[in-house]
């Protein structure tokens, strides 16, 4: 059995991920905007806004590098079972940055919910 599914992974994410990490630096830069509002310091799901934004670069590059090193390993792996175990460990890997889109979509939608689209809410 060819055993390449899991470095595939690993350099699809490599090359999704970091190129991505790299263009939402400039939106990272612009999250402190939100804070400008009086009162939007204390606000918790403003904070919440601003901390998955932030985190967004910091998981695609933990997630493409881990999903690389776990798919590039996983070639090493004795049985097809353990193979299977590893490929399914870098392809969470690679969907990793996911949680802080959908951590963002969560926020704004809250947002959007509870303070009619204000930053500065309680």
């Amino acid at each position: 059995m060819a055993r390449s599914g899991a470095k595939i992974i690993g350099i699809v994410a490599l090359g999704v991920w970091l190129p991505l990490a790299l263009i939402s630096l400039l939106p990272v830069l612009m999250s402190v905007m939100i804070f400008d509002a009086p009162g939007s310091t204390t606000a918790p799901l403003t904070i919440a806004l601003g901390l998955s934004i932030v985190s967004f670069p910091l998981l695609a590059v933990a997630g493409a590098a881990g999903a690389a090193l776990v798919g590039f390993a996983a070639k090493r792996a004795e049985t097809d079972e353990a193979y299977r175990r590893e490929r399914n460990k870098a392809l969470l890997l690679a969907l990793l940055p996911l949680a802080s889109v959908a951590a963002v979509a969560i926020c704004v939608g809250l947002i959007q919910l509870f303070c009619g689209g204000s930053l500065v809410c309680r």
